[in-house]
Parts: structure tokens; C-alpha cells; sequence
């Protein structure tokens, strides 16, 4: 019994382990003999010591010398004729019985860098009886050719190899994505301890010989116990022969103990290589010593190619019928997305189909704000949490081992579930596929662990002893992902990316083309409403202060309702919170707009639309309906259904309207948009006291939960409480305007005089606004924020702030505007600046 290893010793071995030059042992096996001729030369470069016992000549005389002065004429055009050169990517040549230096050994021919391996071995060795290869191998095939189930493919092939080889035992062992091995099938002789279904760990294969098994079809040991022969080099400058393709090169002591202590007296593999990855194994065990014929080789050799054809058949077909499985959900996406709004498409439906195409114990779809799930998924907290977390890039993410990988997301998924692939999609939509932990005990060949031994005072690993089987639980673990599932993952990440992105493009497109006709119609319509809106003002105000003062705090609200609709924000707007706020204008004195009923979200990207469509009605209002008369009334009414949101509109009080004998621009926009954008649906009646208009939005537009952060509503009462140009000191220093718009220089430089300013100086550019500053020597500055050419007025602010001089940001992007660093607290105005706000933003400067 081993001490336990300590943790040092076990690197050093595992080092030592994976270091090991397999591919340059030193030795062969010692059935055989081998050289190692020149591809440019024809020297004999290196060759086994036991020449002698075999082809009757010894190695030092082999040594150096070239084949043309080594072999009869016919001899050497055999051997020529067999070389093999690296760049033809032959692997490997059997020359069969031929006479070599006298003596009828069978030739094999391999290559090597910068050379050609000759292998030979006694013609005692071959099969007394000469049997048909061709026909044995059509044989076998046969078996196998109408086989479509990968269980009876594995069953057969073991049965067919141990019937021809005579092996006591032949096994298929399935490598994981981890390179663990599980037996899959076993045919074994009566007495010896079965194998089936248990697991090899990816250790008993280091890495090294796994590079070797990708290139090679076959390996044998003909002798566990035999003595290895060592391989002699022409001169001392020669590096270690390479001998990876040849079929007797020396075996690892360590391998060899392995061998041993599994009672295995000789072997002979087959490697099985699908898609440039080592898949597993077809592994032949003899309890005796057992040296397999060239014709045995030849014929397995073929077969197993035969094999992995067949499996790569049924693996083939299997993929075919999930990418029908993919294809139909494929139709169901774009069909769903053609007849109705994206968000229904993903439906629990979908989920559950999904979660079958990848054989998930469960799934969850985030799309915007709708969440569907089937099966067994985290607890709602922790799936949210999961959906907000930035540990997984754009695409497909996957793992089994959740807690090791991925403990955060582990914590909120809870012990019941290991594994999940993540498919992560644009604008922020998830799909997760969650499989269970394993909870299972899985069936070892001998305890896994790696133990230590000493060897000349260096630490070894000491292959196990036992192959008995043991059982250990596994916990913290799922069924891994195959590459295959992997791979239907991308495909159907790709589709839902593809369906999405062309709807996002057909959304996007018509969204574009509309807004374009909507600023255009916006441009005309702005004159008329400030028309009306100059024109209710001045019949409402006795005085000309009072009606400047209603007309700009409408004008004001309408550039609130304005960045509304104009500005991509991704705060989560309310229904009444876009009515009020295009009501606005019309509730400055008295409340001509009435909006009740029960509040709703709605999703962000679709506010602003539905906030076009308000505008429009309430536009049309002002120019055709109720508001275009001082007397007129709009009362709309919200109702939260099942079915979603109805938005009732109604007008009073204005003149008698007619349905329009032609559509103008607001009322398409309204008939295209609701339905088209907001996948709802709309009515409009043409009654003769007023226009009647119910909207209904659907559930999929709508969101409940509170708004990230309040709209700026201009309310029915905007003044704060009034000050005074006598009480504001600062007033009496000059003032510094930076503004590129000369327009808009004009205008606020008027608001400024207004609020009591004697000397404003104006600068159009941030090096005018520089040089002035040291002349002017103001008290403080007005300045826009972005300017012509990408320039902002920040350098400013910064020469202003050094001097201590105070200073008022100006801008016309509405909310979206953020100022970060040192000037996240300064006060900011939006355009166009309305007066009160600015004695206010002077009076909290002056406290």
C-alpha cells in the first residue's frame, strides 16, 4: 500500500509523465528488427542490435553503409521500391514476405524525418494457411453495412474482432470531451472480470501518446515481459530516431507495469479518428503473449476504417434529423415573426422545443421583457440575476461542471442543476439550457486517482494495481455537452440572431422611413402650433409679461414632448407619463387634457412611437378638433384588460368635423403605426361633436414595473416661486454666452437681458470664448455644451473653474445629455431656456 502522495511529488511526476518522449524510445520491440535508411543517401542511419538474430547481419555492419552495397540487385529494388518519403502523407507500407540479405522476413516500411523505417519480422510468424483477405473483409463489412443504431454497430464489431483474432478480450472504448474513456461494448472469454460500462480516466492515455494516436491507425505489444532492443545510431551527431509511425517501436516502462498490473499479457489497438479528434478506441487484450499476423493487421486495419464510416453514417443521420428538428424551428420563427410581433414568437412552445433539440432537462428564454421557461430552471430571483449577468459573451457559452467554472452563476442556480449552455443574443435576449447535476455513481476500472513511487529518488507515477471496479459518487457534475449539441447551439443561435436582425432591419427600415416623414410633417406643423398656442396665450393673458411668460413655458413643453419622441432613451416610459407630458402645452392655466385610469409601462424601444402617435392626435386636435377652440376639451381614458392596454380619445367642445376626403400624413402615420409598430390596433371615428379614437396595445408592448426614472413633465403649475431681477446680485456682472447658432445667440442673450443682465459678451467658438474671457473678466458664463466641428465648451468650463468663476451648461439634447467628471453636478438648461428656469439656476449659484 502506497503512502499518500504529497502534492509535490504528484507534479513532479505528472511532469515527468507528460514529458516523457514516447516517440523516441530508444528500443523496439524484440519480435522484430528494424533500420532506418536515407531518403537522400541510402545509408542506413540506424539500426537495431538484434540484426543479427533476424536478418543475419549485425547491426555495426549495417551502420553507415548504403543500400546499394548492402542488397542483390532484386533485393534492393524491393526495398527502394518501398520507401516512403513524409511529403506523400503515407503512413505506412507493407511490402509483405520478401528476401533480404538472404533470409525471408516480412517487410513493413513506415516513415520518418528524413528517412524510411524498415520493420522485419521472422516469416515463422506468418499464418500457416494463406486465407483470402478480400473475402474476409467483405465478410465483416457485410455484418455491418445495414446497421443504423450506434449500440448494435458497437456490439457487432466486437463480437465480428474477437471471432477473427481470437483476443480474450475485445473492447470499444468512447473518449468525453474531458478524454475519460467509457467501455461501450465488450466481447470477453468466460473467467475474466467484465469491463462494460466501466470508465477509464484520461490519464492512462498521456497526451503525448494521444498525438501519436491521431496519426497512427494501429498499435500491438506483442509481449508485455519482452525485453526491449535497443537502437543503435551511425554517429554520436545523429538525434534520437523518431519512430511514431512504426509498429514496433519500444513501449514505456510505465505503460508496460500498467499492462501488467491489469493481467494483460499482450495488446492490440485500433484508434479511431472522426473529425481530426481522437473519438475513442477499439482495444484487444490477451491474458498470454500474442503477436498479431501481418494479415490480421491489414485486415483490422481496413475495418476499423470501414467502422468509422458506419459511424460516421449514423452519427450523420442522427445530426440530419435534429437539422430538420432546427429547420422546423427555423419556420416557426419566421413564421411566427410574419404574422405576428417578434415577442410572440418565443412562446413556452418554442422553449420546449428547444429544450428537446438539445436534450436539456430544462430552458429559459429571455426576449425583451418576456420570459418563457420548460423544465427544471433556477428559482425566478436567480434566473433574473442569471439573465443580468455579464459573465457571458455574445454567442454560445457552455459548461458541466457549473459550480468549478462559473460559481456565481452556480449560486443562483442551486445544487439541483450543473450544466448549462447560454446562447446569448442580441438586445439583451438570453436563451439558457440548464441540464440536472448527475447525482449518480459512476463505475471506475480501479480507484482514479494518481499515485507516486520513487525511483532512483525521483517522483514517478505509479500505475494501479487494481482494475476492479469502484464506484464514486459524483456530484458538482451534468452529462457533458457533445460537440454535436454544441454545434446545433451555434445553429440555432444563428437562427434566432438571423430572425431577429431581419426583423430589427424591416423594423428598423420602416421606423426610419417614418420618422423622416415624421420630422418633415413635424417641421411644417411646428408654425401652425405655435400659431395656436401664441394665439390661446394672448386670448387667456391681459398683459404682455403674462402672455410671454404662458406662451414660452408652452413652447417649452412642446420641446419636452419633442425629445420624447425624437431621443433613444432606455428608461421604460409610462402611458399616462407620455400623455401628460404632450398635454402639457394645453394645461397651463386650466386643464383642457384630462388623462385617468390605471397606469402602464411601455417597453422603451416602443415609446417613443407610441408617443408620435399621441403627438399626432393632439396636433390634429389643435388644428382641426376641440383644441383649436378655446372652449374645446380631449378626455382620454386608460384600461388595463387582459388583452392588454385601450387608450380612449375623446374630443368636445370643438368644431363639427367631417371624416377627411383625403388622408394626410398624421392620420396615416396613426393607421400604420399602431398596427404595424406596435402590433395593435386602431380605430378611428369621425363623430360630428368631436373625434372618437380607441387605441389597444398588446400585452408584448406593455411592461409592470416602476419607470427607471421620471420623465421631465412640464405640470399644470411650472413656475416655482418667482424671483425678483432686483434680488439676484450676480446679475450685475457680465455675462459670457457661448453659442454657435447665431439664432440662438440672439434669443438667449435676450432671456439674459431679460432676467436683468446689463453687459452679456457672445463667443462663438471656444477659442473666441477663451480670448474674451481674459479680457471680459466676467462674473459668469452661459455655455452651450457641443458645438460645431465635434467641439465641446469644456475647456472653458475648466479655465472657469480654475478662476472660480461660476458657470451655466446649455443643451439641446434633452435627457439624454450626461456630463460626467468633474462637472456631473453643474447646472444644465434645455434649450430653448425658458426664464424661469434660469433665475432659478442664478439663485441656487448665488446661495
Amino acid at each position: 500500500m502506497h503512502a499518500r502522495s504529497s502534492e509535490e511529488d504528484l507534479t513532479t511526476a505528472l511532469k515527468h509523465c507528460a514529458a516523457e518522449p514516447v516517440h523516441i524510445p530508444g528500443t523496439i520491440q524484440s519480435h522484430g528488427a528494424m533500420i532506418a535508411v536515407c531518403n537522400q543517401t541510402l545509408q542506413v542511419l540506424y539500426a537495431s542490435i538484434n540484426t543479427s538474430d533476424v536478418l543475419g547481419r549485425a547491426a555495426t555492419d549495417l551502420l553507415s553503409q548504403s543500400l546499394n552495397d548492402l542488397c542483390q540487385r532484386e533485393e534492393r529494388h524491393a526495398l527502394l521500391n518501398g520507401m516512403i518519403h513524409q511529403d506523400t502523407g503515407q503512413r505506412v507500407n507493407e511490402l509483405g514476405l520478401l528476401e533480404v540479405f538472404g533470409r525471408e522476413v516480412i517487410v513493413t516500411a513506415s516513415p520518418a524525418p528524413g528517412c524510411t523505417l524498415f520493420e522485419f519480422e521472422p516469416a515463422t510468424l506468418l499464418e500457416t494457411a494463406a486465407p483470402d483477405t478480400l473475402r474476409d473483409l467483405e465478410f465483416l463489412t457485410s455484418q455491418l453495412r445495414s446497421v443504423d443504431q450506434t449500440s448494435v454497430l458497437f456490439d457487432k464489431t466486437v463480437q465480428l474482432l474477437q471471432m477473427l483474432t481470437g483476443y480474450d478480450r475485445v473492447t470499444i472504448h468512447e473518449f468525453d470531451a474531458e478524454g475519460h474513456g467509457r467501455v461501450q461494448a465488450e466481447a470477453v472469454v468466460a473467467g475474466l472480470d467484465p469491463y462494460l460500462g466501466l470508465h477509464f480516466p484520461a490519464w492512462d492515455i498521456p497526451a503525448q501518446a494521444r498525438k501519436i494516436m491521431l496519426k497512427n491507425a494501429m498499435r500491438y505489444i506483442a509481449d508485455v515481459d519482452g525485453m526491449p532492443v535497443p537502437v543503435l545510431a551511425a554517429t554520436p551527431a545523429l538525434p534520437p530516431l523518431d519512430m511514431t509511425a512504426g509498429h514496433l517501436r519500444g513501449v514505456s516502462g510505465v505503460h508496460m507495469q500498467y499492462l501488467r498490473n491489469m493481467g494483460t499479457g499482450a495488446t492490440f489497438t485500433l484508434n479511431i479518428v472522426i473529425k481530426d479528434a481522437l473519438w475513442g478506441i477499439i482495444s484487444f487484450n490477451h491474458t498470454k503473449p500474442r503477436h498479431p499476423s501481418q494479415r490480421m493487421r491489414q485486415l483490422c486495419r481496413n475495418f476499423a476504417e470501414f467502422f468509422k464510416l458506419q459511424l460516421e453514417s449514423i452519427q450523420q443521420t442522427a445530426h440530419m434529423k435534429r437539422l430538420l428538428k432546427t429547420d422546423d424551428l427555423r419556420r416557426k420563427v419566421t413564421n411566427g415573426r410574419n404574422e405576428g410581433t417578434s415577442a410572440e414568437v418565443f412562446e413556452a412552445a418554442m422553449v420546449e422545443d428547444l429544450a428537446e433539440a438539445m436534450q436539456a432537462d430544462g430552458a429559459a428564454m429571455l426576449f425583451k421583457d418576456a420570459v418563457f421557461t420548460t423544465g427544471i430552471t433556477p428559482p425566478g430571483e436567480g434566473l433574473a440575476e442569471i439573465f443580468e449577468t455579464s459573465e457571458f459573451e455574445p454567442g454560445v457559452t457552455s459548461s458541466s461542471r457549473l459550480s468549478e467554472e462559473y460559481p456565481t452563476i452556480s449560486a443562483q442556480c442551486g445544487p439541483e442543476i450543473s450544466g448549462i449552455l447560454v446562447a446569448k443574443l442580441p438586445e439583451d435576449s438570453v436563451v439558457i439550457f440548464f441540464r440536472k447535476d448527475r447525482q449518480e455513481a459512476v463505475s471506475w476500472a480501479g480507484a482514479p486517482e494518481k499515485t507516486v513511487i520513487k525511483v532512483d529518488g525521483v517522483a514517478r507515477l505509479d500505475p494501479r494495481s487494481s482494475f476492479a471496479q469502484y464506484k464514486a459518487e459524483v456530484r458538482g457534475t451534468s452529462e457533458p455537452w457533445t460537440l454535436d449539441q454544441k454545434s446545433i447551439a451555434e445553429e440555432i443561435w444563428s437562427m434566432l440572431v438571423s430572425a431577429e436582425r431581419e426583423a430589427l432591419i424591416e423594423r428598423t427600415n420602416r421606423q426610419q422611413s417614418l420618422l423622416i416623414d415624421e420630422l418633415n410633417h413635424r417641421v411644417r406643423n411646428i408654425l401652425a402650433l405655435i400659431r395656436s398656442l401664441s394665439q390661446q396665450s394672448l386670448t387667456h393673458n391681459g398683459s404682455i409679461q403674462s402672455y410671454v411668460t404662458a406662451l414660452e413655458a408652452r413652447i417649452a413643453a412642446v420641446a419636452s414632448a419633442h425629445d420624447l419622441g425624437a431621443e433613444k432613451t432606455n428608461l421604460s416610459a409610462t402611458a399616462m407619463q407620455i400623455l401628460e407630458l404632450e398635454a402639457a402645452p394645453y394645461n397651463q392655466e386650466d386643464r383642457r387634457v384630462t388623462v385617468q385610469g390605471k397606469d402602464v409601462g411601455i417597453r422603451s424601444e416602443l415609446a417613443p412611437m407610441f408617443a408620435l402617435v399621441v403627438h399626432e392626435l393632439m396636433t390634429n386636435a389643435v388644428k382641426y378638433g376641440a383644441l383649436s377652440r378655446p372652449e374645446g376639451h380631449v378626455s382620454v381614458e386608460l384600461q388595463r384588460g387582459d388583452n392588454g392596454l385601450r387608450v380612449n380619445w375623446r374630443e368636445d367642445g370643438g368644431p363639427e368635423i367631417q371624416p377627411p376626403a383625403a388622408k394626410g400624413f398624421g392620420t396615416t402615420l396613426i393607421e400604420t403605426s399602431v398596427p404595424f409598430e406596435l402590433d395593435g390596433k386602431v380605430e378611428l371615428d369621425y363623430h360630428s361633436a368631436g373625434l372618437r379614437a380607441v387605441l389597444t396595445l398588446p400585452e408584448s408592448v406593455l411592461v409592470d414595473k416602476v419607470p427607471l426614472k421620471a420623465l421631465d413633465v412640464v405640470s399644470s403649475s411650472p413656475f416655482p416661486d418667482p424671483v425678483a431681477p432686483g434680488n439676484l446680485e450676480i446679475t450685475k456682472a457680465r455675462c459670457l454666452l457661448l453659442e454657435d447658432n447665431y439664432v440662438v445667440s440672439l434669443d438667449t442673450a435676450r432671456v439674459l437681458k431679460t432676467v436683468g443682465f446689463e453687459t452679456v459678451e457672445t463667443a462663438l467658438n471656444v477659442q473666441d470664448a477663451l480670448a474674451k474671457l481674459d479680457r471680459l473678466d466676467p462674473g459668469i458664463a452661459i455655455l452651450d455644451i457641443n458645438l460645431t466641428a465635434g467641439q465641446t465648451s469644456e475647456p472653458v468650463a475648466e479655465a472657469l473653474a480654475a478662476r472660480g468663476i461660476p458657470f451655466i451648461f446649455v443643451t439641446g439634447y434633452g435627457d439624454t445629455m450626461k456630463l460626467g467628471g468633474m462637472f456631473a453636478s453643474s447646472p444644465v438648461l434645455k434649450k430653448p431656456i425658458r426664464e424661469d428656469e434660469l433665475r432659478c439656476a442664478l439663485a441656487e449659484i448665488e446661495t
